[in-house]
């Protein structure tokens, strides 16, 4: 008995994956995570150990499809910064998030709410604009609840400047009534003195 739990001890090591070599990096296990593929990307002749990187994202990827929402919003930083390869890194990432979000992650919340805005703000159709705005209220709001600051912050804020827009909508309707109007008490009155 002794012999076989040897044995699967040792190939329980064998299968584990170091994670100290991440501590060179970082306390934290995900900052480091991003710090060791960062520089595995853009210094790859000072970084070491970038032979394990696939094994490192697929471990922080099996932690997020567990449960953990730290370890998703991790990876969709990751796709976000493009430290990996993928063939839609906004898609790849904002799905990470998402699962981070719906795991309770507030700042990955925010980070797709602040997406979502900033893909409004490039968008030319209107309709796409209005669903992005949507969308990046409904993360917002979910971030606020979840208490971070910042997205409550930014919620009032485009409430804000949708308010001012629409009044300002109205401004230029009431200016181009009264312009209209006077133009023609101008007519008007001159007609008259004719």
């Amino acid at each position: 008995m002794k012999k076989i739990l040897i044995l699967l001890c040792f190939a329980f090591n064998l299968l584990a994956i170091d994670l100290e070599i991440l501590k060179e990096y970082s306390d934290n296990y995900i900052d480091a995570l991003h710090s060791f593929l960062h520089k595995c990307k853009y210094k790859p002749n000072i970084a070491t150990n970038c032979d394990k990187k696939d094994e490192f994202v697929k471990y922080f990827k099996d932690e997020c499809e567990k449960g953990n929402g730290e370890f998703c919003s991790a990876i969709g930083k990751i796709y976000k910064d493009e430290l990996i390869k993928s063939d839609d890194k906004i898609k790849d990432s904002i799905n990470y998030y998402k699962k981070a979000c719906n795991l309770k992650v507030a700042t990955s919340c925010y980070i797709i709410g602040t997406t979502y805005e900033i893909m409004n703000l490039d968008s030319n159709n209107d309709e796409e604009k209005k669903s992005l705005l949507k969308n990046a209220m409904e993360y917002y709001k979910k971030s606020c609840d979840l208490g971070f600051k910042f997205s409550c912050t930014q919620i009032q804020t485009i409430e804000k400047e949708q308010k001012q827009e629409k009044n300002s909508k109205y401004y230029y309707i009431a200016l181009f009534i009264i312009v209209i109007f006077l133009i023609r008490m101008f007519f008007k009155n001159k007609s008259k003195n004719m």
